[in-house]
């Protein structure tokens, strides 16, 4: 099983065409043709007309926007590991993975003054100094959802 985000991007397109019949270049070629203008717009239809799941869908969109995911975030993210964590930086730390228990891990953000909804959490007992303000438990790999995804996103576009 793929373990860094680098191997599991190789290993779902690697797989695109053992599971729908076209290849990355297919897809490229079915996106670029579909006339739609938005990035939004070609993963939603990829998703509703051709049944590609979600992450699949922003993958090979990426990849016909010459964009690869894998390297989005490449130059702009500096991961600090340390002691009891991990830090996700721009010019300053925007998110935390953190074991939380044996079963648990917490991804710490930094969203100054967003309201906590669902699974997002504010932090408790932290000073007015602390940059990290708020959290989601991640249980399992299901966890790292696209909620989760928009919440990181969300952290890293207010580090700009």
């Amino acid at each position: 099983m793929p373990m860094s985000p680098g191997e599991m991007i190789a290993a779902v397109l690697g797989n695109l065409a053992k599971k729908t019949g076209k290849t990355l270049e297919q897809w490229i070629q079915i996106v670029n043709s579909s006339g739609l203008a938005t990035r939004k717009e070609r993963v939603e239809w990829l998703k509703e007309e051709h049944q590609l799941g979600h992450v699949t869908a922003q993958m090979v969109v990426a990849e016909a926007e010459g964009q690869p995911m894998d390297k989005v975030y490449a130059d702009n993210v500096k991961v600090s590991p340390r002691k009891t964590f991990v830090s996700l930086s721009r010019k300053r730390q925007f998110a935390v993975v953190k074991p939380a228990t044996q079963t648990r891990l917490d991804l710490g953000l930094a969203l100054g003054g967003a309201k906590a909804a669902g699974r997002l959490l504010e932090v408790r007992g932290r000073s007015s100094n602390d940059r990290i303000t708020h959290r989601i438990p991640v249980s399992s790999r299901a966890g790292i959802d696209a909620e989760l995804k928009q919440w990181l996103k969300r952290a890293y576009d207010l580090d700009a």
